[in-house]
């Protein structure tokens, strides 16, 4: 008969010899297994690494004085987002407004619907702007009035367009989802030969809304072309066309100082309203290496907007009534921009300290021609367009009178730019 104590021990020496066992085999050498690969980091990394806007030349990050975001506009498309406020509002001091017209920004607390840029030449319109034809948004945060002229103190917001590629694979983009939710965007590339690099970026979207009435249409073309003309000489051309059709939603009124209680889904619009916007923009670049450390650029830009829309607002609410008011304007508005630009860039060394040189000379043309229409009562003292019941809005009852033109500007602003710029480079850890 064993004791407790001498099983106990006749345990623990089993389980002595098993680990010396496994740690003997443990020292034995396995043959070296060697493992290469190749990852495109720039295809995946959400990182930029040079930006451009800060400095109006190609600098890396880390050596921007300015609070500077960026964003890769394949980040926010993979998510179904095609819109540039909701595609910024995820950033710090940067928040988007509520109106349906147009783009509309604040940075910093500042109004920044006039301080959009497209490859860094203005672009101040009144539209909505598409994204699948941009590879990433810059956004410049502080006043910037030193680098492109007129602006808010909030910061600016610079779009960088997709350029062709030598090499790049094409891609096709389908999408379908709730509220009838369709579209499909291709983006194409092609080298014809050693010295020319096509690309075409091209879709359509429809989509309606958990909103009763509204809906949305969009249209994108846009072709470019990179033509090496000589080792020394480069041309690059871009057009893009680009139409939004949608239905204005001008939401639920207020009452009580709080959101009616009606149905999420309820609107208080006209069936006829409607917001279309068409722009068509051109833009030509000429990039000669003078030599290693001198390069002369020329840009020229041309842009067309043709925006016109039948928007029925809501103006206020009658307790009494219980019916909501509104007013009828409709507006036709037409935008001419011309730009022509001219950079030399260079680097110098003196001392052992590097100089990025930056000089150029700008000109630049801009028209607006707004005609706004308001509705005219059918009789005097009537209501020029309908009030609706809160609860129960007929969105049929239209405004059938005439209208009157309230507004007929024109507005034409020209300017004239020198600008120089010098970036001292001290090491690697300090420019």
């Amino acid at each position: 008969m064993f004791s407790l104590s001498r099983l106990t021990s006749i345990s623990l020496g089993f389980s002595v010899l098993l680990t010396t066992g496994f740690a003997c085999a443990a020292t034995a050498n396995l043959p070296e297994i060697v493992v290469y690969g190749e990852a495109d980091e720039e295809a995946d990394n959400p990182r930029v690494k040079e930006v451009s806007t800060a400095t109006r030349t190609a600098t890396p990050v880390r050596y921007v004085p300015q609070a500077i975001d960026t964003l890769k506009t394949s980040n926010v498309l993979n998510y179904g987002t095609n819109d540039l406020g909701k595609a910024l509002s995820g950033l710090p001091n940067v928040s988007s407004g509520a109106d349906t017209r147009f783009d509309s920004l604040r940075i910093r607390g500042f109004d920044a619907s006039n301080d959009f840029y497209l490859d860094g030449v203005r672009d101040d319109s009144q539209y909505v702007r598409d994204l699948h034809n941009i590879e990433r948004i810059e956004v410049l945060k502080g006043p910037a009035a030193v680098l492109y002229g007129r602006g808010s103190q909030g910061g600016i917001v610079n779009r960088i367009s997709k350029a062709p590629e030598a090499g790049r694979r094409s891609t096709l983009e389908a999408q379908g989802g709730s509220e009838d939710l369709r579209s499909l965007y291709a983006d194409l590339s092609a080298d014809p030969s050693d010295t020319i690099s096509l690309r075409l970026n091209m879709g359509n979207e429809d989509s309606n809304s958990f909103r009763g009435g509204v809906s949305s249409h969009r249209q994108l073309f846009a072709p470019s072309m990179s033509w090496q003309l000589t080792p020394e000489l480069n041309w690059l051309v871009q057009y893009e066309y680009s139409r939004f059709d949608r239905t204005p939603d001008r939401g639920i009124p207020g009452v009580g100082g709080r959101p009616a209680d009606v149905k999420r889904d309820t609107t208080y619009g006209d069936d006829r309203d409607f917001i279309d916007d068409t722009t068509q923009t051109l833009r030509s670049r000429l990039t000669y290496e003078l030599n290693d450390n001198w390069q002369l650029r020329h840009t020229a830009s041309l842009f067309k907007l043709d925006s016109d829309f039948d928007n029925t607002y809501l103006t206020g609410f009658n307790a009494a009534t219980q019916r909501v008011t509104r007013q009828r304007w409709q507006q036709d508005l037409r935008t001419r921009s011309v730009f022509n630009n001219l950079e030399a860039e260079g680097t110098v060394d003196t001392f052992g300290l590097e100089h990025r040189l930056l000089s150029g000379v700008e000109m630049g043309s801009q028209r607006r021609d707004p005609k706004i229409y308001s509705a005219l009562a059918v009789n005097q003292g009537w209501q020029a367009v309908l009030a609706l019941d809160l609860y129960k809005p007929d969105r049929s009852n239209s405004h059938r009178a005439a209208k009157t033109l309230s507004r007929n500007n024109h507005t034409k602003r020209e300017s004239r730019v020198i600008y120089a710029q010098e970036q001292l480079r001290l090491n690697d850890q300090c420019q």
